[in-house]
């Protein structure tokens, strides 16, 4: 099991950071779910403080210049990301897939309520 995870990790680390997947990684639950599935990667850790001149030197460890926590979940920021970028799908579910030392890999899957079939099943309505 192990070395299928690590081979599912260097798939994701060798994509791009929105790419929409052929397949779910976790089938049983996408199959569930919906219709089009798209994996994504976001850093794991905070971001850099933007500072004045872009110099962290001389600076001490309480001006917090390179651990800047997040506002939201990494989940909650990907769902942002992928509703900015597709703005034409809606987004039914996310989950995570994996991580390595500096990403996480979620998957988010997306309907188009457009099509006719879509629209008119109750059951996903």
């Amino acid at each position: 099991m192990r070395y299928f995870i690590r081979i599912r990790v260097w798939h994701c680390r060798h994509m791009l950071k929105i790419q929409r997947s052929c397949g779910p990684a976790r089938s049983e639950k996408s199959r569930r779910l919906g219709t089009v599935v798209y994996r994504i990667q976001i850093r794991c850790e905070g971001r850099k403080r933007p500072l004045a001149k872009a110099s962290p030197n001389g600076k001490s460890k309480s001006h917090n210049v390179k651990d800047l926590n997040p506002y939201l979940r990494l989940q909650a920021i990907i769902e942002e990301r992928i509703g900015r970028r597709l703005g034409d799908l809606r987004m039914l579910n996310s989950h995570w897939v994996t991580l390595d030392d500096t990403h996480r890999y979620f998957e988010v899957i997306l309907v188009d309520i457009n099509l006719n079939g879509i629209r008119r099943d109750a059951k996903q309505n």
